[in-house]
């Protein structure tokens, strides 16, 4: 049994109605509806096309749009700024002053190569430091802050001693003067 509509001519039947098939109504009816093949390619109506083509044409010009404001924004900026330490720093190593070649010397001096950082991190990033700062016998704790702390208390002790020094000098220059 299958489902058939009649026409809607005046005079016909328009309500759908029962019929027996037979195999040649079936076979009318196979060859008459579109065939649902999984290979088969969906066709894109004018609309879709059109709509695809619009998408495309719009992320085309917002890449050109981003492109042509970044040379923009580049341009301005060296124009701003014409010796600025982005330009230099092309043309030039980026340690080459004498405190950053100290303190880079300075912390390869600290590592300890001998140790593999994978098992001890800690001894090779600080064994060199450890090995050439013993703790001193008054210390309890030795660090690069406490040497650090040290060293300052050390420099101005010496400078107070020599400043007092030369007051105590110029005082008794004028007590001779006067």
């Amino acid at each position: 049994m299958e489902l058939v509509k009649n026409s809607s001519v005046p005079g016909d039947r328009t309500s759908l109605r029962d019929v027996q098939s037979s195999p040649v109504s079936e076979k009318l009816l196979i060859t008459t509806q579109p065939q649902k093949d999984g290979n088969a390619k969906k066709q894109l109506t004018k609309r879709e096309k059109l709509l695809v083509g619009f998408i495309a044409f719009l992320l085309f010009m917002f890449v050109l749009l981003a492109v042509v404001f970044g040379f923009l924004h580049a341009q301005q900026a060296r124009q701003a700024h014409p010796n600025s330490q982005i330009k230099e720093q092309r043309y030039q190593y980026p340690c080459v002053t004498k405190e950053c070649v100290l303190t880079s010397t300075d912390l390869l001096n600290y590592l300890d190569p001998g140790i593999d950082p994978c098992e001890d991190f800690y001894e090779y990033a600080c064994g060199g430091w450890i090995k050439k700062n013993p703790l001193p016998n008054q210390k309890e704790e030795w660090n690069q802050f406490t040497k650090l702390e040290e060293k300052v208390i050390s420099s101005s002790a010496r400078s107070y001693k020599q400043k007092r020094r030369k007051l105590s000098i110029l005082s008794l220059r004028h007590f001779r003067k006067g």
